[in-house]
């Protein structure tokens, strides 16, 4: 008996004091099994209204894996007192448990059913935290020092804050656990950029090992975390564009409710684009730079085109994904990488995100004073023989075929979009590289006639305002390519004439779900 009342004091004594250090220390050590596993339970319990903690099946499912494991509740000295006594009448697992961890049933074996695949992300509850004030900042950066890519990136942040802010953002270099000589551990307020400080591995315990990034509080400091090199890419964009672009005034507050999370694992993913409205309205051209990549592609022939990249954050490799790639028109021509984003595809992407989100996206920038087929637009219909293919046109096919070859594509389903000048070089890349393609969508582009008999089993759904009589005539172009695929037995061509309207007259097509819904319907035959 003496022996049990030992033990039975013991055990009361380390549980009321891991209840003490779980209540008042938030930097306790969190490193043993056991001890997170009843962390993760008490943080969960206390976060009910939390936006990222609701899933209420994971924390049920945690929770009886919890209480089945342990004879010792964690929320108050009271649930040990009323749980000793039957801890006291069962001698043997007293016994065999005096050399363990007191909250390890060694006999339970139904631990692999119940525990969910992965433990949830934890988040505390309303904490908020000030990264800016009135265009000052306390926090400094503090990154791990053995990835050249997260170097890049803190390198970009930096100027970023510089130019945007006129603020001298101080970035340290470290490794997991390292000090700042200078700086009081207890008063530092960072942003954190990797698994360099202990307590981030507990917090994002439950992110997929591929895919996924968190953005938000913790504790004090600001976590940007992300689980490869990639995903990192994507995290900094989103951070400049969902919290930096939002500071007013130089102030900016950060509450837990803001934390975004995407996540390809089982627990609650942060739907980007309502996020993104919620800030503030629908996808424009800047906003579509958060999740296109500016890339730069240099041709066989030495041409270079800028161009814009969507991959799908959740990319899985052993998936075949369509591609699409979207023609501008003669306006949005340049340099800078961002205006060939400006027309039709802030509205693709606001109206048909559920099929464009799935899908490869390749934007690429036809340089002014170029074109992506060498014809007067005014002239409308061309021959392709007096016409050779532009060195645009060319480095635009070159960079499909190498998209397709670094990603993993369904080359059944590759589509094209173009409007007015990216309308004429839709036609022109169908025409010359018939085999490509699954199908097209056309606004007001112009072509030749002598291949509507190559083309006619292609799919192509194309639209033109009757009164476009001047920028691209419509009796000059569309309207006469569409009579001669209909003469050569085309049934597959839909034809959208739009009554009194002009040249300007894309938008509610690519808007329209239909439209996008019948081109990803489409495969080569």
């Amino acid at each position: 008996m003496k022996l049990k009342a030992l033990i039975a004091l013991l055990l009361i004594l380390s549980s009321s004091l891991f209840v003490a250090c779980a209540g008042g220390d938030k930097d306790s050590d969190t490193d043993k099994a056991s001890d997170s596993e009843i962390a993760i339970d008490s943080e969960i319990e206390t976060d009910k209204d939390s936006d990222i903690d609701n899933d209420s099946d994971v924390v049920s499912d945690l929770e009886s894996d919890i209480d089945s494991d342990s004879d010792i509740g964690t929320d108050s000295d009271s649930d040990i007192d009323t749980e000793s006594d039957s801890d006291l009448d069962t001698e043997s697992d007293l016994e065999t448990d005096t050399d363990t961890d007191t909250d390890t049933d060694t006999d339970s074996d139904t631990d692999s059913d119940i525990e969910p695949e992965l433990p949830p992300i934890y988040l505390p509850e309303n904490e908020t935290i000030e990264l800016l004030k009135n265009g000052t900042t306390e926090y400094y950066l503090v990154y791990d020092k053995n990835s050249t890519l997260i170097k890049a990136e803190v390198d970009s942040l930096v100027a970023y804050f510089k130019s945007q802010f006129d603020i001298d953002l101080s970035a340290r270099a470290i490794e997991y656990g390292d000090d700042i000589p200078d700086i009081d551990p207890a008063c530092r307020k960072e942003i954190i950029i990797g698994a360099v400080r202990e307590e981030i591995p507990y917090r994002v315990q439950g992110l997929n090992k591929s895919n996924d990034f968190i953005i938000g509080p913790s504790g004090n400091d600001l976590m940007i975390y992300a689980t490869s090199e990639r995903m990192y890419t994507y995290a900094f964009r989103i951070f400049k564009e969902l919290f930096l672009n939002f500071a007013s005034e130089g102030s900016l507050s950060i509450p837990v409710d803001d934390t975004f999370i995407y996540s390809t694992s089982s627990y609650k993913n942060t739907n980007y684009v309502e996020l993104l409205k919620k800030r503030e309205g629908n996808f424009d051209k800047n906003k579509l730079c958060t999740i296109f990549e500016g890339l730069t592609f240099t041709a066989t022939d030495g041409t270079t085109l800028p161009y814009r990249l969507y991959v799908p954050m959740s990319y899985d490799e052993s998936k075949e994904y369509p591609v699409v790639v979207l023609l501008h028109g003669a306006g949005e021509r340049g340099t800078d990488n961002v205006n060939q984003l400006a027309n039709m595809v802030p509205n693709l992407f606001n109206q048909n995100k559920a099929v464009i989100a799935d899908s490869i996206v390749i934007c690429p920038q036809c340089p002014w004073g170029n074109q992506w087929v060498d014809t007067p637009w005014e002239g409308g219909n061309y021959k392709v023989e007096n016409v050779p293919e532009s060195n645009e046109l060319k480095a635009v096919i070159e960079l499909i075929k190498e998209v397709q070859g670094k990603y993993s594509c369904d080359e059944n389903r590759l589509y094209a979009m173009g409007l007015s000048m990216g309308g004429f070089g839709t036609w022109d890349m169908l025409m010359r590289h018939t085999e490509m393609f699954a199908g097209a969508v056309i606004m007001c582009g112009g072509a030749d006639v002598s291949y509507a008999e190559k083309l006619k089993d292609m799919p192509i759904y194309t639209a033109h305002g009757t009164a476009d009589t001047t920028t691209v005539p419509y009796d000059n172009s569309t309207k006469p390519m569409v009579d001669a695929l209909i003469k050569a037995g085309s049934k597959s061509i839909i034809f959208k004439p739009v009554a009194g309207a002009g040249h300007v007259m894309w938008e509610p097509f690519a808007q329209d779900p239909e439209v996008i819904g019948w081109l990803f319907e489409q495969k080569k035959q």
